[in-house]
């Protein structure tokens, strides 16, 4: 039997209707910036990794909360049973758990992407110092 849970990271604004969208409204488009935790056949998987921890000095949505640990504790799941990170594309609300103070946040799971947003992050992040290595 599969079950799928939806966890919630964080909530916040990064943008104006009218920056997202190009309307005529200024109002803060407020999102919930979900990872889907999934247990199907014995195995357990996370899809994308939210925001990251809270606080910090990225710019994107700096007011974040950084719920995921406590949600994983609140659905009885610790890191290291997950075997699997698949990640939709690397936009920075869906890798921001992929790493925690140097270290996979998952430190057993297998991190998958797709070649095309490998590629494309890895030219973005030329020279920043942030390491992509495909799988052998």
């Amino acid at each position: 039997m599969s079950e799928i849970a939806a966890l919630v990271d964080a909530e916040g604004s990064f943008a104006t209707f009218r920056e997202a969208f190009g309307v005529t409204e200024d109002a803060p488009w407020r999102l919930r910036f979900f990872v889907y935790l999934v247990h199907v056949g014995g195995e357990t998987i996370v899809v994308d990794t939210g925001v990251g921890p809270a606080g910090g000095d990225d710019p994107f949505l700096p007011g974040r909360q950084g719920r995921l640990p406590a949600e994983l504790e609140r659905v009885g799941v610790a890191r290291e049973e997950v075997g699997l990170v698949l990640l939709t594309h690397l936009h920075p609300d869906h890798v921001g758990w992929n790493m925690h103070d140097g270290s996979p946040f998952f430190p057993k799971a297998r991190y998958v992407a797709h070649r095309d947003d490998f590629d494309l992050g890895r030219i973005e992040n030329a020279g920043s110092g942030f390491a992509w290595r495909p799988a052998d």
